[in-house]
């Protein structure tokens, strides 16, 4: 799993990016798939930035199996409309969901991608329904792997009066999983 790449945003680090997607791509690894958790792109809106990650990720992308999960960076100002068209093209097979909120089964462990694009703003109803379905058709014993770009628990600091761990806003997601 990888996040924040911020193509685009000037003060990101590219050859940190690139020398991880290298050592995914290569074969003796054995990644069998990513899950990038969002922020691919630092303005959603901007097509430039969208054409220099997808470039930076083609290497890897064309060997290793991708799942994108939408941030708040890429829906900025309309950039929705280009991270569907990029990551989750419209005519894709979904197991379940939506473009915004998949699962995807690998055998016994089962991704449930779902749409935390900052925190808990875009986690709507029909999202809460559609997680707690998901969770209870899963079997007892299978793994139940939530994924999203917002975070629930993490270590972190206050920057600018904000905590960056622990996010209380994320509780009501939490108690579901």
């Amino acid at each position: 799993m990888a996040s924040d790449a911020h193509f685009g945003a000037g003060d990101n680090r590219n050859d940190l990016t690139a020398k991880m997607l290298q050592q995914i791509a290569d074969p003796s690894n054995k990644y069998k798939s990513i899950f990038y958790l969002g922020d691919l792109v630092e303005h959603g809106f901007t097509d430039t930035q969208w054409q220099e990650a997808l470039q930076a990720m083609s290497s890897t992308t064309s060997v290793v199996p991708v799942k994108y999960a939408v941030g708040n960076h890429e829906t900025l100002l309309g950039g929705l409309n280009r991270y569907e068209m990029y990551c989750d093209p419209k005519g894709m097979i979904l197991q379940s969901g939506t473009q915004l909120w998949q699962r995807v089964d690998v055998g016994k462990v089962h991704f449930l991608v779902i749409d935390l694009e900052w925190s808990a703003e875009s986690f709507n109803t029909a999202q809460s329904e559609w997680l707690e379905t998901q969770l209870a058709n899963i079997p007892k014993d299978d793994w139940k792997i939530v994924v999203g770009h917002g975070f629930y628990y993490a270590s972190g600091s206050i920057v600018d009066g904000w905590k960056w761990y622990d996010n209380p806003e994320q509780l009501i997601i939490n108690a579901a999983v």
